[in-house]
């Protein structure tokens, strides 16, 4: 798999082709929204404060490590970047993806 390259189960897309399929989805208050409130069609669009680096990330491997109840705000300062190591100020979306894809 390439640098920018994400990988689903049956198809490996590049970040910008993907984040231009999808919506920012407001899901409720930001400090309400737990893990369980997401859906597959959900990512995790998260931006680093310091190189401005992006990543998506699916729900499924959070929800296997932390549950259904885990509210998204709580693993906030978990989320290191991995172009410069920042784990501080980086912020996150909930996306909805479109489903042709």
């Amino acid at each position: 798999m390439a640098p920018g390259e994400i990988r689903t189960p049956n198809r490996t897309f590049r970040l910008q082709e993907r984040e231009a399929a999808m919506q920012e989805e407001i899901l409720g208050p930001r400090y309400d929204v737990r893990l369980g409130d997401l859906q597959p069609w959900h990512v995790l669009r998260i931006k680093c404060f310091q190189c401005r680096y992006r990543a998506l990330v699916s729900p499924a491997p959070l929800l296997a490590r932390f549950g259904r109840l885990q509210k998204i705000v709580d693993i906030e300062e978990r989320f290191a970047c991995t172009e410069c190591g920042n784990r501080g100020g980086n912020s996150f979306a909930v996306c909805r993806l479109d489903r042709n894809l």
